[in-house]
C-alpha cells in the first residue's frame, strides 16, 4: 500500500483549559491511523482511562485523523530515499 500523510486531531484538557493538539505521520491506512491513535491516546494517558486521568488534572482524547494532499496550496508528495 502507498503511503500517505494524515493529520491527526487530540483534545487536550486541564484544569483551567482546553485545546487542541496537531499531529502529522504517515501511515498506509485510515485502518493504521485509527489503531494508533487509539494506542497513543492510552500511552499519553499513561495507561489510564479518561475519567481517571482527568482526576489528575488533565487528559488526552484522540478526536479523529484526515489524509493530507495539500498546504496551504502545495501538493504533498512523499518520497523516501
Amino acid at each position: 500500500m502507498k503511503q500517505r500523510l494524515y493529520e491527526l486531531l487530540w483534545e487536550v484538557e486541564t484544569d483551567v483549559h482546553g485545546f487542541y493538539y496537531r499531529e502529522f505521520k504517515v501511515f498506509r491506512s485510515e485502518v493504521e491511523v485509527g489503531q494508533y491513535g487509539k494506542r497513543r491516546e492510552t500511552e499519553l494517558n499513561d495507561g489510564l482511562p479518561i475519567e481517571m486521568r482527568a482526576q489528575d488534572g488533565y487528559y488526552f482524547k484522540y478526536r479523529g485523523a484526515h489524509e493530507v494532499k495539500e498546504i496551504d496550496g502545495f501538493r504533498v508528495k512523499l518520497s523516501h530515499p
